[in-house]
């Protein structure tokens, strides 16, 4: 087991069922390691491992980040592409690339990526930033709430997701805006806002959020009119909870 801080010539090689506990330490070269726990701050120009658990730490990868587990609290940001099998974080992950997640991706805070998120699943309790969100089954975007505790924790809790396209099987959305949805089945609270979604999509969404079009097998779009079927009663959770305004 090895720790350190502010070492910075340390050999960039580890074993692969080594556990290294990391304070404070910054690498002149892109790194590989087996498990890595980070307590307060991490640099590397490059990182591979068998896990990443972050505990309330900052992790700043300047390249591309790989790992089989990405997992804990505090702050993600990489100037590359990430790549894992299961990703469960809270806080901030900020990827200047794609986030790519071989099974299910779990957020609780922000997520801002340049590049689009894929997964098997993608769950985001907060705001997600995405030009782009593919996931085999579902995509599921909450409302992390409003209320002074959680503004203090999460200071972004205010805003809305903003995201190009969805594409996936089930969409669960709330306090959104998305320019287009491919999905079979839709359900839309709080204030989303969509300009497109299938024709042949099943939807549901309550009265604050709107559809503008439908596309057609064509891609004709035509103006999508709300019809009574679709209007869901209102989410048991307070409208507070989920502002209307970004």
């Amino acid at each position: 087991m090895n720790s350190g801080q502010n070492a910075h010539a340390l050999p960039a090689r580890r074993d692969a069922l080594m556990t290294t506990i990391v304070q404070a330490r910054t690498y002149n070269e892109p790194i590989d390691m087996g498990r890595i726990v980070v307590l307060r701050q991490l640099y590397s120009p490059g990182i591979s491992a068998r896990s990443l658990l972050c505990d309330n730490a900052t992790v700043v990868c300047d390249g591309d980040l790989t790992a089989s587990r990405l997992s804990g609290s505090g702050k993600l940001i990489i100037n590359g592409h990430a790549r894992c099998d299961t990703l469960d974080f809270i806080g901030e992950i900020q990827c200047t690339g794609s986030i790519t997640c071989a099974n299910r991706l779990t957020v609780t805070g922000l997520a801002r990526t340049q590049a689009g998120i894929d997964a098997s699943h993608i769950v985001i309790t907060g705001v997600v930033n995405a030009p782009r969100l593919f996931a085999d089954d579902t995509v599921t975007i909450r409302c992390i709430g409003s209320g002074l505790s959680v503004q203090r924790a999460f200071p972004y809790a205010m805003h809305r997701s903003e995201i190009g396209v969805i594409d996936t099987s089930v969409v669960t959305a709330e306090h959104m805006v998305c320019d287009r949805i491919e999905a079979e089945r839709i359900e839309l609270n709080h204030a989303c806002q969509v300009r497109v979604i299938p024709s042949s999509a099943t939807l549901l969404h309550d009265t604050h959020s709107r559809v503008a079009f439908s596309a057609g097998p064509d891609g004709n779009l035509m103006i999508k009119k709300r019809i009574a079927s679709e209007i869901t009663a209102p989410s048991q959770r307070s409208i507070s909870d989920c502002p209307a305004r970004a």
